[in-house]
């Protein structure tokens, strides 16, 4: 399938691998605006708020990774948030708020836009 862009036509695999990339960056970006609000109005966090960095690394390596080899991206992306999310309820007792879902976004879309490339590779071959 294709999509128009102005006066251009793109693959939808294109349209989902930059909303993958865009949405990794402002995912991050929103991330490290939150953090720095929160350490200026609290500051340094403590011990234990580390050890969520651990699965935030997983997912922010995800998108990374994803620019150049979406599969391993878009797992390592998934696998972070489930680990972050599993973490969550492990450290608090509850489940985080539904934004905890938009880190696998990025990770959803790097997938999608792979599994549409392999489509029309398969289709070009017959």
């Amino acid at each position: 399938m294709y999509t128009s862009i102005q006066n251009r036509q793109v693959s939808d695999s294109w349209l989902f691998r930059y909303c993958g990339r865009a949405g990794g960056l402002i995912v991050i970006g929103g991330w490290l605006i939150v953090v720095v609000f929160e350490m200026l109005r609290e500051g340094p966090p403590v011990l234990d708020n580390y050890y969520q960095a651990i699965p935030l690394v997983v997912i922010f390596a995800g998108y990374a990774v994803g620019w150049r080899k979406e599969i391993l991206g878009g797992v390592l992306a998934i696998v972070g948030t489930v680990a972050f999310m599993t973490q969550y309820v492990t450290m608090f007792g509850l489940l985080p708020g539904g934004g905890a879902l938009w880190f696998a976004a990025p990770g959803v879309f790097y997938l999608i836009a792979h599994y549409l490339d392999g489509r029309h590779v398969d289709q070009r071959s017959r």
